[in-house]
């Protein structure tokens, strides 16, 4: 084993023993060679593959930094608005989503803003692929599908012909009307359970 990897083990289990909390800064690249006795070399090596990992993210002139978790304020436990399209503002990883942007941008750069496959981006259906088959799901990447959001893929499937000899769709009662709408305008007959 290299010796980045070592000191990535060592990060990586004060972590997971929440000694660095999610959002917290790591010590910096030379404190951590003092602290460590490792070079900065072989600190540099761990901090990228536990950024690669996705358990720190770094912040141009800042530092590197631990990914926030999602964090449940216990106030609001009891509140669920169902009102908004977006989970609360306190368990919104912005500054994940924000790295993960970042990243995207410095790989994949003008790609990003191409018209894409319709069956959506090749590598995030292959990267989806081997995701999968951590939980014992075998998909092929020609069967997955990316869509923009919720009603882009209840239309796709509104629109898909039926397996079999079945000509209606059970919904809930209530349920979500744009599906409701979706299978209005396929002419599809709906049935509410």
């Amino acid at each position: 084993m290299y010796k980045y990897n070592n000191a990535a083990d060592a990060i990586r289990d004060r972590i997971h023993e929440g000694k660095y909390k999610p959002g917290d800064k790591l010590p910096s690249i030379l404190s951590y060679v003092k602290e460590s006795g490792y070079n900065s070399d072989t600190v540099i090596k761990a901090y990228k593959l536990l950024e690669e990992e996705h358990l720190i993210y770094s912040v141009p002139k800042s530092g590197y930094y631990v990914v926030k978790s999602l964090v449940r304020n216990k106030k609001n436990m009891d509140v669920i608005d169902l009102s908004t399209v977006r989970p609360p503002d306190s368990i919104n990883p912005y500054k994940d989503f924000y790295h993960c942007m970042e990243k995207s941008i410095s790989i994949y750069k003008n790609k990003l803003l191409e018209y894409a496959n319709p069956m959506g981006m090749e590598e995030l259906r292959a990267a989806l692929v081997r995701y999968l088959m951590n939980f014992q799901i075998f998909a092929k990447e020609q069967d997955i599908y990316i869509t923009n959001g919720a009603q882009q893929a209840l239309y796709i499937l509104a629109a898909m012909p039926f397996p079999g000899s079945g000509t209606k769709v059970v919904v809930e009662q209530p349920t979500y009307s744009v599906m409701l709408k979706a299978l209005n305008c396929n002419k599809i007959p709906v049935i509410g359970v």
